[in-house]
């Protein structure tokens, strides 16, 4: 007997563990239900397991192809909106993002290669991560650049009006941060918050600065999270992991753990150290991969960059190498 591939969460949506090739393993995508037509939230990466499982899931549903109308991507990231374009191909339904999210699928995968791992290398170069690190990250580039091809035409969606998915109704909600144009959808009659990658159950999600992004993320990211926390949802749906219904008790959590990794952050730094020095210090990097060196490494940048804006921190330049002190 086949194993089911499809978890039914509301009598309207259902979720799709896709498997990518990332240490998370999997991503959780959704179908939502409609007489009219069915929508997809978020698609996986472009590879062959992928693939394999979204057959599985639509033939498990007793769907074709064609009954799928409307496909949104949350963010920009692969994981998510990889095979957005393969699965238009397939449906021939719009893809949907937000503004933002279409911009920045712009700025950071309609490009080359060598352009984008150039940009990365002077970026994580100037806060002090050294060559022989820096070779491993920028290889892996070209790999994920494929793992969007093809590029869907967007949609934007009008982040002011309700969104019609399947037979329900949803808020979108500006939920940046974790990724810039990020948004979470809200069913405010069944209190369903498909959540993204905004709020997870177990792992915080990952609060990033990267070359041209949102210069305070983490900032921004606090901020979009107490707006969200605040919503009377019964049962959230997230982008990774089980879903789970405390929304306020985990979005406390997670605000929780920033405060102690800024905390942690800041005793590194000390009288004056790069960024990669003080991810060294927090992190354990020589056991980490190299696409885990480079979240950690974004990671630490966007801490310091918030305490920075704040006081906490000063920035000073050093051998051309900038250094983030705390005293």
């Amino acid at each position: 007997m086949t194993a089911s591939v499809v978890q039914e969460c509301t009598p309207f949506v259902y979720r799709v563990a896709v498997p990518v090739p990332l240490p998370l393993r999997f991503v959780n995508c959704y179908l939502i239900r409609g007489a009219a037509g069915w929508a997809v939230l978020d698609t996986g990466m472009r590879h062959a397991p992928a693939e394999a499982v979204w057959a599985a899931a639509l033939d498990e549903l007793g769907l074709g192809w064609n009954r799928i109308g409307t496909i949104v991507v949350s963010h920009y990231h692969p994981d998510h909106y990889g095979a957005a374009g393969w699965m238009q191909e397939l449906t021939g339904a719009p893809v949907l993002m937000s503004p933002e999210g279409i911009d920045t699928v712009g700025r950071l995968w309609e490009i080359d290669a060598p352009t984008a791992a150039a940009t990365l290398e002077r970026f994580f170069g100037q806060h002090g991560m050294p060559a022989e690190a820096l070779q491993p990250i920028t290889d892996l580039i070209g790999m994920q650049l494929a793992q969007t091809q093809p590029h869907p035409l967007l949609t934007a969606i009008d982040m002011d009006a309700p969104l019609r998915l399947g037979d329900v109704l949803w808020r979108p909600i500006e939920s940046p941060g974790h990724a810039d144009g990020q948004i979470c959808l809200y069913d405010e009659t069944g209190q369903v918050l498909l959540a993204a990658d905004h709020v997870l159950p177990k792992i915080t999600p990952n609060v990033s600065l990267w070359p041209e992004s949102n210069p305070d993320p983490l900032g921004t990211y606090l901020e979009s999270l107490a707006r969200i926390a605040r919503l009377p949802a019964r049962l959230v749906l997230p982008g990774h992991r089980e879903p789970w219904a405390d929304l306020a008790g985990r979005s406390a959590e997670i605000a929780s753990h920033h405060d102690e990794r800024l905390e942690l952050m800041a005793r590194a730094a000390g009288p004056g150290r790069s960024a990669y020095e003080i991810s060294a210090a927090v992190f354990p990097l020589a056991q980490l991969s190299p696409h885990q060196v480079r979240f950690a490494m974004a990671e630490t940048l966007a801490h310091l960059v918030y305490l920075e804006g704040r006081g906490g921190l000063r920035r000073l330049e050093r051998a051309g190498v900038t250094l983030f002190s705390a005293e």
